[in-house]
């Protein structure tokens, strides 16, 4: 037991997201990069007076320097630290990527790519292992779709980390109260039936799975640690809801 709450709870506030939509967009930038710019090749061909091999370069050159620079990402994170490098390699993307905009022939522009695919490779490996030490840990998904015409499978595996609560009856004295660990199963089966008909056979939380419920004040059964009196009533803290497995079936007409 505890006098009084440290924190009244220990389930954090999703301080994470503006991060996590930071991060986010870096990458977006970077992998649209690696793309986009064939849209662009016809006119570059054409601005240049180059043969269409030569204008080819302006990716290939992209490409093969990012297969050097992506597997030492990692160690350069490791050395000057993941946010300071993130910063770096935007910094520098933006503005290799200004330099490409003002490239005047082929030359420049398969060197100012060069440049370019440097933070270019740097930003997608740095961001996924921001992303993994941003977001927190009591929640990490697995997923898998199988089909087979004219059926699909989709199962999904979200794995819960303990999450823990401190609770009082009155006020003055607070009691720990946890939700241990658990691995929720989500699976959907979708058969589809005259190319216009689908029907799907689901569940959520296929397994039951619920949250432990609340304790009862130690010397006093008849007392629970929050003050409620529900007796048996699981912890709303619970990360996966209270209320067990929903098992469903859905009819879809496609006109």
């Amino acid at each position: 037991m505890k006098p009084s709450p440290a924190s009244g709870a220990s389930v954090g506030k999703p301080a994470w997201i503006v991060p996590l939509a930071v991060v986010v967009v870096g990458m977006f930038m970077s992998t649209l990069d690696t793309s986009i710019v064939n849209v662009a090749i016809p006119t570059m061909q054409q601005q240049f007076g180059v043969s269409t091999d030569s204008i080819q370069w302006v990716t290939t050159a992209y490409t093969l320097c990012l297969g050097v620079v992506v597997p030492a990402s990692a160690w350069l994170g490791d050395r000057i630290g993941l946010r300071r490098l993130y910063v770096i390699s935007m910094v520098a993307f933006s503005a290799f990527s200004a330099l490409c905009g003002m490239a005047t022939g082929l030359n420049s522009m398969i060197f100012y790519r060069i440049l370019q695919a440097i933070p270019g490779g740097v930003i997608p490996v740095t961001c996924l292992t921001i992303l993994y030490k941003m977001v927190p840990k009591e929640k990490i998904g697995l997923s898998a779709l199988w089909t087979l015409d004219p059926w699909s499978v989709n199962i999904r595996e979200t794995f819960y980390g303990p999450t823990s609560a401190d609770l009082s009856p009155d006020g003055s004295v607070y009691y720990t109260n946890k939700v241990s660990s658990t691995a929720i199963t989500d699976l959907e089966i979708d058969y589809n039936y005259l190319e216009s008909w689908t029907i799907a056979f689901g569940a959520n939380n296929l397994f039951d799975q619920r949250p432990e419920a609340i304790g009862v004040v130690p010397g006093d059964p008849s007392t629970l640690q929050d003050g409620s009196n529900i007796v048996g009533a699981p912890l709303s803290i619970s990360p996966y809801g209270i209320n067990g497995g929903f098992y469903y079936t859905r009819l879809t007409f496609k006109f």
